[in-house]
């Protein structure tokens, strides 16, 4: 998909490989969760690959 937009290009060139370099952000993730002690509902408003975490 081109765009008008050339900034807006290059984000959606770079989005197709954002999940091979996101494993920090995972592994952050995985580490907060493990420490948290969450209850009720929560709503993640973030951006990101859409990588998910399910508490249970």
């Amino acid at each position: 998909m081109t765009l008008d937009n050339p900034l807006a290009n290059k984000f959606s060139t770079a989005a197709s490989q954002y999940k091979q370099h996101d494993v920090l952000q995972r592994l952050s993730a995985q580490k907060l969760l493990q420490q948290a002690n969450l209850t009720g509902t929560l709503l993640d408003v973030g951006a990101g690959a859409g990588y998910r975490f399910w508490c249970i």
